[in-house]
């Protein structure tokens, strides 16, 4: 008598080298997934207000553009005086840097914001 046998399939290889738990594929799908989240979360904002390079500018000329920012509106002059005298105080104990550039720059940012 003639056996009869099932045929097998033959057994998938696997490559010798993955290990069951590869992720080389999910650093670029998230990647993918948060710049697409990312873009989505930011929005264009129309501002009529000046525009600023701070790469160019020195912190006379951004001085310059707060007091401007500050006389188109009146209610931040207070809060002007006070910033303007810290960002003085700290230019007298490091110098004209970038931590006053920076401090110029928030300030800036923040009456711009305000001025919305």
């Amino acid at each position: 008598m003639s056996s009869l046998r099932k045929p097998t399939k033959p057994a998938m290889k696997k490559p010798a080298n993955v290990s069951p738990f590869d992720m080389t594929g999910i650093s670029s799908i998230r990647n993918d997934s948060m710049s697409s989240f990312s873009s989505t979360r930011t929005r264009s904002v129309n501002s009529t207000t000046l525009d600023i390079d701070f790469k160019k500018n020195s912190s006379d000329d951004l001085i310059k553009k707060i007091e401007h920012l500050v006389t188109s509106n009146h209610s931040l002059e207070e809060e002007n005086t006070v910033l303007r005298n810290l960002i003085n105080e700290e230019s007298k104990n490091f110098g004209i840097d970038e931590r006053r550039l920076l401090m110029l720059k928030c300030q800036i940012y923040q009456l711009e914001k305000q001025a919305r």
